[in-house]
């Protein structure tokens, strides 16, 4: 079966029933990624737990401005 080498498309990261953190996600040269675009539904302390998670201090206030 041919799989496609690269996938490119609009995706939200969910979280509880009523957050949403919207994004692409990207699947490209064996490797899978989430971008986030904008703060969504996300409430201020839910992207300081975001940013802790995934290692990146001050990727909350980027969220927040944008």
């Amino acid at each position: 079966m041919n799989r496609p080498a690269k996938l490119k498309t609009q995706a939200w990261l969910l979280r509880g029933i009523i957050s949403s953190l919207p994004g692409v996600l990207e699947f490209s040269k064996g490797h899978l990624s989430y971008t986030a675009c904008g703060c969504g539904s996300f409430w201020k302390f839910q992207l300081r737990a975001l940013e802790h998670y995934v290692g990146q201090m001050g990727l909350a206030q980027k969220l927040d401005n944008n």
